[in-house]
């Protein structure tokens, strides 16, 4: 027997939700009913119950505060929400915090709370659902038939047969639904609650402009079949269409404030076209995509009788353009990446190629630009993690202009990182050049020995010398032995020429030389100054 809460400042709700069930006979217990969201902490923390029904809106400690006492205090129950329409707002709060379900206090009935119920035990405690299956099936069925998963008429006409489908007499339109998601929002099909949502203020809009079905095709797809009450022309049913795709927008952004795209197909008649409905209404939609304007309702009307679709020779060029970026990020070379992208973005575009296919370019651009990341030594996770938010984007983005924009950004980004990280390989370079100059300065070390020993070619080994220190090699190993020279004559008693010989030069009168050019007088000069001023 599970225990169950309920929570309601409004005691007639309360009455009304413990006396419509016979809570025994399906394996329910009423335990404690509480008027606002103290009370009921307080008798959670005392009967703790399986399953807590609350309000959202009470005075003093509401749902929401409750629900992350809750979660606080690690009581673990699971949270059924009682809602008003318009506390939509306090719901998406209450679905972030992970509730179960919700029920609308508005028309509320018995088989919809013990649905919700048993909906809840099955997934928890692994009881089967009583009220489970045939509107599922229903809905499954009419998917099939609008996706094109079925598509011989007497399989069509089975299915209608077999769950009492009721198609139009009349003409009839598909709308399909798509969720715009940002890539750093979560994942709408991780939201059975938000999914639920959606689909219930889609089919209020459809019922409230005409007639019609909604079924969910993925996570954020939804599929609507559409046609007016009475008969009327097929231009004020278009208008009427227009209008549902209106009214939906605005529906779902005020109450959940989420932004929704739209595919409508052309007007058909016959069951046998319900196929043909819904792949119209998909590729309008898919235009949307490559659309620069940010409509949000895209009629199959206004699409070319078929996209375009991959070829073979399309995949050089794909790859092409790919390297293209790749070879202009490693030069630095930040026009030709945005005109590559741009240039990419206008061919997709000019093309109506499908939605996948533009994905697919750029996915390549953002695995390439990992590849050359970790091939060039960078660290491959840092680098993911990095460019992961790109990865989003190219899945999920809602627009070819949305996700070229962030391709061209991270590209850049990416330069930038690869010119940073070849500036510090070079300085990493030279610095193991002058470790291994100031423990082997007074050998007879020279510009050719170390650029063979570090396997840099000498030319390149110059410049890039030059680049880091400001002096040609022969300069800085020049200054170093002088110094090293002035040090001895400094602190020791040592004869010139073995002085010479100590730091690296093998010829006394040349050390003599050198050593003139640099401090502007003789070694000899030089030891006597520093006794005079007692420096040495």
């Amino acid at each position: 027997m599970l225990k169950v809460m309920i929570v309601d400042d409004e005691v007639f709700v309360r009455i009304g939700i413990r006396s419509s069930i016979d809570w025994e006979k399906n394996g329910f217990e009423v335990v404690a009913e509480a008027a606002d969201g103290q009370q009921a902490l307080e008798l959670c923390r005392r009967h703790r119950p399986d399953i807590l029904m609350t309000d959202i809106k009470m005075p003093g400690m509401d749902g929401i505060e409750l629900i992350r006492s809750l979660k606080r205090e690690q009581l673990d129950c699971k949270v059924i929400v009682l809602s008003c329409l318009e506390e939509f707002h306090y719901l998406r709060e209450a679905m972030r915090l992970g509730i179960e379900d919700y029920l609308l206090k508005v028309g509320l009935m018995p088989d919809h709370i013990l649905r919700v119920l048993n909906t809840v035990k099955t997934k928890y405690w692994g009881e089967v659902a009583a009220a489970e299956g045939s509107d599922s099936d229903r809905m499954q069925a009419l998917e099939s038939i609008i996706m094109g998963y079925v598509d011989s008429g007497s399989e069509i006409q089975q299915l209608i047969s077999q769950y009492n489908l009721e198609l139009p007499l009349q003409s009839y339109y598909v709308l399909r639904v798509r969720v715009d998601q940002g890539a750093s929002a979560d994942r709408f099909h991780e939201s059975k609650v938000l999914c639920k949502t959606l689909l219930g203020l889609l089919r209020d809009a459809v019922a409230q402009q005409c007639c019609g079905e909604v079924v969910q095709c993925g996570g954020d797809v939804f599929t609507a079949l559409v046609y007016p009450r009475e008969a009327v022309s097929e231009q004020q049913a278009g208008k009427a269409v227009v209008a549902l795709g209106n009214l939906i927008i605005c529906t779902v952004w005020q109450a959940l404030g989420l932004k929704v795209g739209i595919g409508i197909s052309n007007p058909h008649h016959g069951a046998e076209f319900l196929a043909q409905a819904g792949k119209e209404a998909r590729e309008a939609l898919n235009m949307r995509f490559f659309s620069q304007n940010g409509d949000r309702v895209f009629f199959a009307s206004h699409t070319p009788s078929a996209l375009a679709q991959e070829q073979p020779q399309d995949r050089p060029r794909m790859q092409k353009g790919v390297q293209i970026i790749c070879d202009a990020l490693m030069c630095g070379d930040k026009e030709s990446i945005v005109r590559a992208v741009e240039e990419v973005k206008a061919e997709l575009r000019e093309k109506r190629m499908d939605e996948v296919y533009a994905r697919l370019y750029f996915t390549k651009v953002y695995l390439a630009v990992l590849d050359l990341l970790e091939s060039a030594g960078l660290p491959f996770d840092n680098a993911k993690r990095q460019y992961a938010g790109l990865e989003n984007i190219v899945l999920y983005g809602n627009s070819l202009e949305e996700i070229a924009a962030r391709v061209q950004e991270v590209s850049l980004e990416a330069a930038d990182s690869y010119a940073e990280f070849k500036r510090r390989k070079k300085s990493d370079v030279i610095t193991q050049v002058l470790d291994y100059v100031e423990q082997n300065y007074a050998e007879n070390i020279s510009l050719s020995l170390v650029s063979q020993k570090f396997n840099i070619n000498s030319a390149y080994f110059c410049k890039l010398f030059k680049q880091v220190t400001d002096k040609t090699f022969v300069e800085y190993l020049t200054q170093r032995r002088i110094a090293a020279a002035q040090k001895l004559l400094r602190e020791t008693e040592l004869r010139s020429y073995m002085i010479a010989k100590e730091v690296g030069f093998m010829n006394v009168e040349y050390f003599s030389k050198v050593f003139h050019n640099q401090v502007g007088m003789s070694p000899k000069e030089y030891r006597n100054r520093c006794r005079q001023s007692g420096k040495c």
